[in-house]
């Protein structure tokens, strides 16, 4: 893939870009990053939302990979209560 190639038109979900085996963090970071430009600012509400929202929880999994946060991956690509340790203890369900 180029640097000018469309990270929407290989790829079909941000989450694919976060765990491919192949890709170097540098580089799945940039393609996040220019797929979440290149939804501008409208990316931000409407139809192109919840990709944008995607691709944020990508790019935060990225820093959990690097060390830069302490969060679970699965709380990160599925947003908070839907991990299975989203729960004190771990299991996923309330007490």
């Amino acid at each position: 893939m180029d640097e000018t190639e469309d990270p929407a038109a290989r790829f079909t979900d941000p989450d694919e870009i976060a765990r491919h085996p192949e890709l170097p963090a540098e580089r799945k970071r940039a393609l996040l990053e220019r797929w979440r430009s290149s939804l501008g600012e409208q990316g931000q509400e409407g139809p192109a939302s919840n990709i944008w929202e995607r691709i944020g929880r990508a790019l935060e999994f990225l820093d959990t990979e690097s060390g830069g946060r302490e969060q679970t991956h699965e709380r990160v690509l599925h947003g908070p209560g839907m991990a299975p340790d989203a729960t004190p203890d771990g299991t996923g369900r309330e007490r």
